[in-house]
């Protein structure tokens, strides 16, 4: 593992799953970590079995103010912000498009790619030249999988989303 000291991390979706394995990873390497998870027992949970390097806020990604607040508190609380894991992410339903009713359309692609969006460009905001900004694909964004059209869209998104900001930001370091 590359020796991460010195560095601060964020993730979001964090109490649990991917984003907690992660987090462990990332504190295994030497970093300092803020969670960000919706979830309030989750996180609590997991701050209080992860050690001394962690923080955490309970945050919806879908929210932009929280996003560069969280952004803020990550910074407050290690001095600085080196990498932000976009992993927050949902699949509420398996169903063809005519059973997916039109507001779980909205949600995944709010949580899974508008939030990712939000904070990236929280990220960028307070990142030095170095930063760097993860997110969480899947294998669906590029093989859909029958029932999960919202779910694979989202995480293809995401391809478009890094690619464009890596152009957008490349400049910036």
């Amino acid at each position: 593992m590359t020796d991460l000291s010195g560095k601060v991390a964020l993730v979001t979706g964090a109490a649990s799953g991917i984003g907690l394995a992660t987090v462990r990873r990332l504190l295994e390497g030497g970093a300092a970590v803020h969670l960000v998870d919706r979830d309030r027992p989750r996180l609590e949970e997991a701050l209080g079995a992860l050690g001394e390097r962690v923080g955490g806020t309970v945050a919806d990604v879908t929210d932009e103010d929280v996003n560069e607040a969280v952004a803020d508190a990550a910074v407050a609380e290690w001095g600085g912000l080196d990498v932000w894991i976009a992993n927050a992410g949902i699949s509420p339903v398996v169903a063809g498009p005519r059973a997916t009713d039109a507001a779980i359309w909205r949600q995944v692609i709010d949580v899974n790619l508008t939030g990712a969006f939000l904070g990236a460009r929280a990220a960028a905001r307070v990142m030095g030249e170095g930063g760097r900004l993860i997110f969480t694909g899947s294998v669906l964004g590029e093989r859909p999988r029958e029932g999960l059209t919202a779910y694979s869209t989202s995480k293809a998104g995401l391809v478009g989303l890094a690619k464009g900001l890596a152009l957008d930001l490349a400049p910036a370091g």
